[in-house]
C-alpha cells in the first residue's frame, strides 16, 4: 500500500473511533425535588455533585447529589465538595452586612468561619484534608480582596501576591499549593502558591478564630430550615437576600465573629 493511501486510510480510521466515542457518551439532566432552577458547581471524584437549587417560592437551597441520583438538601447554597463529601460555599450575612463562609461535613454538620476582623469570607475551595481556600474583605474603606487558607483545625492563613492589588484564590490542591488570579495596577495574572514552606514570593499572616464566650454557643445543625425569623442575611448565586422578605426567611447559624 502507498504510504499516501495509508496515511488517509488512517486519518479515516481515527476520525470515525472520535465520531463513535463522542456517540458513546452519556448526559444525565437532574433536578433536586421541588427545584424550579438548578445549577450544579462541582462534582467529586464518587460522582457526587453539590450546587444550589431554586425552589416554587423563589428560596435557594444547597443540595448534594449521589452518583446513583439521590438528592440531599441543605441551606445555605453548595459551592465545592471534596472526595469525603464535604461541602465549602459562601455566604451568611449577619444584622450589619458583614458575611462569612461556611463548611457542611459529610455528616451534615455546618460550620460558618470567617477571617478575624474580615467584613466578608468568601471560600473558593476545599481539598481531601479539609483545607479551605478563598478570599476575603477587610472593613477598611476602598479595601480590597485578600487570599486566606483555613486548615482544618480552623487556623486562618492570609497571603496577597506581591505588588497585587487584589488577591482571589480559586482551587486549592491535596499538597496545598493555591491558584487563582490576582491583579496590579495594569491588568489580571495567574498565580500559584506552593502548598510545603510558605514561599518568600508571598506574605502570610497566621490567624486564629476566635474563641466564643460560652453564652453564645455556636450552632451546629444538618442544615438550615425556613422560620418566620431569621438571624441576618445569607448571599445567593443570584442576590442577596434581606432580613424580613419572604425569601430571606431562615434560622442562620450564629455570627462567628464579632
Amino acid at each position: 500500500m502507498r504510504p499516501a493511501v495509508r496515511i488517509v486510510l488512517t486519518g479515516i480510521v481515527v476520525l470515525l473511533a472520535a465520531e463513535a466515542a463522542a456517540h458513546a457518551q452519556s448526559i444525565t439532566s437532574f433536578d433536586p425535588p421541588g427545584s424550579v432552577k438548578t445549577g450544579a458547581s462541582s462534582i467529586n471524584n464518587a460522582g457526587e455533585v453539590t450546587g444550589s437549587y431554586t425552589d416554587g417560592v423563589n428560596i435557594v437551597h444547597g443540595f448534594i447529589r449521589d452518583a446513583g441520583g439521590t438528592f440531599t438538601t441543605f441551606d445555605p447554597p453548595g459551592g465545592r465538595i471534596n472526595d469525603a463529601g464535604a461541602v465549602t460555599g459562601c455566604c451568611f450575612y449577619d444584622a450589619v452586612g458583614r458575611y462569612y463562609g461556611f463548611i457542611r461535613d459529610a455528616g451534615g454538620t455546618i460550620t460558618s468561619f470567617g477571617v478575624p476582623g474580615a467584613h466578608g469570607t468568601a471560600p473558593a475551595s476545599i481539598n481531601n484534608a479539609g483545607v479551605v481556600t478563598g478570599s476575603y474583605y477587610p472593613y477598611e474603606q476602598g479595601a480590597t480582596s485578600h487570599g486566606f487558607i483555613r486548615d482544618a483545625g480552623g487556623t486562618i492563613t492570609s497571603f496577597d501576591v506581591p505588588g497585587s492589588t487584589a488577591t482571589w484564590p480559586d482551587a486549592i490542591n491535596d499538597t496545598g499549593a493555591v491558584t487563582g488570579q490576582y491583579n496590579d495596577r495594569v491588568t489580571g495574572h495567574g498565580f500559584i502558591r506552593d502548598g510545603g514552606v510558605p514561599s518568600p514570593a508571598l506574605t502570610h499572616q497566621a490567624l486564629s478564630e476566635p474563641t466564643e464566650p460560652a453564652s453564645t454557643p455556636r450552632e451546629r445543625s444538618p442544615g438550615l430550615t425556613p422560620t418566620a425569623t431569621a438571624w441576618g442575611t445569607f448571599m445567593d448565586s443570584f442576590a442577596m437576600r434581606g432580613a424580613g422578605s419572604p425569601v430571606s426567611t431562615y434560622r442562620a447559624l450564629p455570627p462567628p465573629c464579632q
